[in-house]
């Protein structure tokens, strides 16, 4: 029982945005503190906590999201 390609493809996927940001927080530590390379870092760093966000998928079994439309868009009623 080994691990399917999408699931080797996730791993892949949340190691390399997680070199990456080490990467570009070391270039942005020794090129002068660019904010282009913080960023760069920023954006690895959310897109590996989205990985793990997809990989742990089970914490959110109700993926419906009218609910909480509806409950934002609610008016409160005004009574004369």
């Amino acid at each position: 029982m080994g691990l399917s390609d999408i699931d080797l493809l996730n791993i892949s996927q949340f190691f390399i945005s997680i070199m990456m940001t080490v990467v570009f927080l070391l270039a942005w530590n020794i090129i002068e503190r660019k904010t282009y390379a913080v960023m760069w870092a920023l954006f690895y760093c959310v897109s590996a906590l989205n990985g793990v966000l997809n990989a742990l998928n089970d914490l959110f079994p109700d993926r419906n999201l009218a609910p909480a439309r509806t409950a934002v868009n609610t008016k409160p009623q005004h009574q004369p």
